[in-house]
């Protein structure tokens, strides 16, 4: 059963890991269009990727979101000189290492656990 919990453990650590930046990337745009209703902005297309998978996931929250977001990805592809906006956030990379270190203490601490507890079951 312990063994179970701990590969749950581990596996939803190192999925928070990995979606953190994801995840991130979509927020900037919606947080550009949930300031006036518009996107002001130009951002990559793995931004507005990302933005859109949010959006069309949470239709309540966003409303026409997914609609704007297209329309300023394509009004982005269509104008090559508008550069993607410069991302004021830091969700990015120190966030990541951050996971990484919280799961690698996990799993240590996890291994330590388990050996502990062989040690007092053996006698």
């Amino acid at each position: 059963m312990f063994r179970r919990f701990l590969a749950l453990l581990l596996l939803v650590s190192a999925a928070l890991v990995v979606a953190g930046p994801a995840f991130a990337a979509g927020a900037d745009v919606l947080r550009d269009y949930k300031e006036g209703g518009v996107i002001d902005q130009c951002y990559s297309d793995a931004e507005f990727n990302s933005a859109l998978k949010l959006a069309r996931n949470d239709t309540a929250q966003y409303g026409a979101a997914p609609d704007a977001i297209a329309e300023k990805q394509i009004e982005c592809a269509q104008n090559p000189s508008a550069a993607p906006a410069a991302s004021d956030s830091d969700d990015g990379g120190s966030n990541t290492a951050l996971w990484a270190i919280v799961v690698g203490a996990l799993a240590a601490g996890a291994v330590a656990f388990g050996v502990a507890a062989r040690k007092r079951r053996d006698g």
